[in-house]
């Protein structure tokens, strides 16, 4: 047997077996876990000459628990961040009725008092799950410190950061445009159609965010040692991009719905036709609640994946 097939041998048996061999370099391109160097040309009892890692920490593999801890850390808290806002906007509303019934809305003056009151816990129960919403994707898709040198510019990474920006500008926008009808130098039409059109762009912003958001958790959920954790069922990475595509499905549905609704109402009044459309919307808005309910309880094993992953780091690195 030649040196390279021994090599070879040992490798694959090293690979099985979780522990990789001490041979005097590596045979291919090997990254370092927390700079991206390029270990190469390094023998495995040598330091990365960027960081003074151990090259022997960037030899198990594309693992979860064999990354940065810090970069891991991090993308453990922007997790608990999207966890926190998928919450806030799911009882925010609940949260909002409740303050119905204890503020007494009997003694504010109707008119502007009122409105402003009403007009604040709207802005506040859908900025709050937005903020925490950009804070959390922000967090998550930090840099692997691993890919820092060979990531590409077109990466799923970077469109997942700017719609998670664009989601919070779009909705600032939405929440300025006045509530009212009444405009300065424009008519109410033209007020009605810039809310509407705000209202769509948000929903569908939010909505790629959201799918894009899923799809790359995924793929993180892919390189931790257990992957199947949920029980009788599809694993982890295959469960969270089925029900990303379905959320999708059933949000860019109910959007169309709606507005063959709007745009039919007033020329057909309540026709049969614009009824059933109706039932047809209602019947995906409940089934978009049920997905979300979905993405909250995949958020609850990816928080156990990466926490996992996250201590198996830092017992290495230790």
């Amino acid at each position: 047997m030649s040196t390279d097939e021994a090599e070879t041998t040992d490798d694959r048996a090293g690979s099985r077996s979780g522990w990789q061999p001490t041979t005097v370099e590596s045979a291919r391109d090997l990254l370092c876990v927390a700079c991206g160097y390029n270990l190469r040309t390094l023998r495995r009892d040598q330091n990365c000459p960027e960081c003074g890692t151990p090259v022997t920490r960037s030899m198990c593999g594309n693992l979860l628990s064999a990354s940065d801890p810090h970069w891991l850390a991090r993308i453990c808290r922007g997790q608990a961040l999207i966890y926190a806002s998928c919450v806030l906007l799911l009882v925010g509303p609940m949260l909002a009725l409740l303050a119905y019934g204890v503020v007494d809305f009997e003694t504010i003056p109707v008119g502007v008092g009122r409105a402003t009151l009403l007009d604040v816990i709207r802005r506040v129960v859908l900025l709050i799950p937005a903020c925490l919403f950009l804070l959390g994707i922000l967090r998550v898709t930090s840099l692997d410190p691993r890919l820092s040198l060979t990531e590409q510019p077109l990466a799923l990474r970077g469109f997942v950061r700017w719609a998670g920006v664009a989601t919070v500008m779009a909705l600032v926008v939405r929440l300025t445009l006045p509530s009212g009808t009444a405009t300065t130098g424009a008519g109410p039409g033209f007020a009605s159609v810039c809310r509407l059109t705000s209202k769509w762009v948000f929903l569908l912003v939010g909505l790629s965010a959201l799918v894009a958001g899923l799809y790359y958790l995924a793929g993180l959920a892919e390189r931790t040692p257990e992957p199947e954790l949920i029980r009788k069922g599809p694993t982890l990475p295959v469960k969270t991009r089925r029900t990303a595509r379905r959320l999708a499905v059933c949000v860019v549905l109910t959007i169309v719905l709606r507005a063959v609704s709007s745009g039919a109402g007033g020329a057909m009044g309540a026709s049969g036709v614009v009824r059933v459309v109706r039932v047809a919307s209602g019947i995906l808005t409940v089934a978009v609640v049920v997905y979300m309910l979905s993405v909250l309880s995949l958020m609850s094993y990816y928080r156990i994946a990466f926490k996992r992953s996250l201590k198996d780091a830092q017992r290495l690195g230790g």
